[in-house]
């Protein structure tokens, strides 16, 4: 009966936007449809030279070739307010697993147990066999510059935002997404209104979703609202006219095992960038990030769990195609465990650094050669059942992006 229903109501819906296309659209009016095509490749060789005693021993000298992501974008204008997008993917299947702590603890004088478990972060794998699925569908109405509205698998309020100024999804994701803070996926079914200030003063977007991502069905009564800004304050200074300033914040209820759990999440960042002159110009970003999980039980009282992220990165590029890359990283998946360890708390945190180089001989290819290197304050047993500091992480990657458009 779920899955009729589900049906039912995606067949209503697809007809609805049918339907309200084919009002909208102008017989006179031409339909425009532009196919491109995108992949994102790499090369990865693993230096890191693990100890005998370490889990990621057999994993020394490993080297892989792999094409990590392929989308196919149809974007389509059907009249001059009207719009959709579709876009296709395919990427290897994941392993999604969860860590949790518990909150709360046993009621010495009922014997009852008042604890529950929270999700304090997510890993995810992907190893599997590559799968189809669909990345974005939905249309669009844009009556004005400032007010537009999609309805169906639409964007997230971070994603479309976050790459006015992060412009290397192909190299790896930004800050929430690289450390899955944010518990959606990019894409979700719902609502979402957008639009830009005039004069290149900024913009917003605000999405309302069922949660739970693109590839799950709604599982819960909890919706998940989120809203995104970025502004250019200082159009009318020629060397501050890209000085922006970002902020993006979401709420929901949506984790089907741990219904009393909500999550919310807030970024802000700070990004600066100069043309010195024609072909040649830098910018400097900082962006901060926090995931906060509490529970909405009052006989639990729990203190939240609390999730940091910190991302910097700086590029210098010359000749429009070329360029430098450097990005460093810091997450902290539970910082208030950090404050006691020696009562029960532990060493969490992991910090990325990344330099490249990057460069675009033809405009359907953009390439970047980079070492990366992690490095974690956890620590391991040794041979000698000595506890020692955990090894970094150092690779080397040649990423690739790849356009037909």
């Amino acid at each position: 009966m779920r899955r009729f229903a589900g049906a039912a109501c995606l067949a209503s819906f697809l007809l609805s936007i049918g339907f309200v296309l084919a009002f909208a659209h102008d017989a006179n009016a031409e339909i425009v449809v532009k196919p491109w095509v995108q992949m994102f490749t790499h090369y990865q060789y693993n230096m890191s030279g693990y100890e005998d005693y370490d889990s990621r021993f057999a994993t020394n000298d490993q080297n892989s070739f792999d094409v990590s992501q392929a989308r196919l974008w149809v974007d389509s204008e059907f009249t001059e307010h009207w719009s959709g997008r579709l876009v296709l993917f395919t990427a290897r299947s994941k392993e999604v697993s969860y860590e949790t702590t518990t909150i709360g603890e046993d009621d010495p004088e009922t014997d009852e147990d008042e604890s529950t478990e929270a999700v304090t972060s997510i890993q995810e794998t992907k190893t599997g066999p590559y799968v189809a699925n669909i990345f974005y569908a939905y249309a669009t109405y844009q009556p004005f510059q400032w007010l537009g509205v999609d309805f169906g698998l639409v964007q997230s309020s971070y994603i479309p935002t976050i790459y006015k100024f992060w412009k290397y999804r192909y190299i790896m994701k930004p800050l929430m997404f690289e450390y899955s803070m944010n518990r959606a996926t990019t894409g979700d079914f719902g609502v979402a209104v957008h639009g830009s200030i005039p004069g290149g003063y900024g913009g917003y977007r605000m999405r309302v979703s069922n949660g739970e991502g693109k590839a799950n069905m709604e599982q819960n009564k909890g919706k998940a609202a989120e809203v995104s800004t970025y502004l250019f304050p200082f159009q009318s200074v020629d060397a501050l006219k890209r000085l922006a300033l970002f902020a993006f914040y979401r709420y929901d209820k949506v984790q089907p095992n741990y219904q009393e759990e909500i999550r919310t999440t807030w970024d802000v960042m700070l990004s600066y960038a100069l043309d010195i002159d024609e072909g040649m110009g830098f910018s400097v970003n900082g962006e901060l990030a926090s995931t906060i999980t509490d529970i909405d039980n009052d006989a639990l009282d729990p203190n939240p769990v609390v999730s940091q992220g910190i991302s910097a990165w700086a590029e210098f590029w010359f000749a429009k195609k070329y360029g430098l890359l450097l990005r460093w990283d810091s997450y902290d998946p539970n910082t208030e465990n950090d404050e006691d360890l020696e009562n029960g708390g532990y060493q969490d945190e992991t910090t990325m650094l990344l330099a490249g180089l990057w460069a675009e001989p033809i405009k359907q290819i953009r390439i970047c050669p980079n070492y990366r290197t992690v490095n974690y304050t956890a620590e391991i047993e040794d041979d000698e059942k000595e506890m020692v500091a955990m090894q970094p992480d150092q690779y080397i990657f040649v990423n690739a992006e790849i356009k037909f458009k």
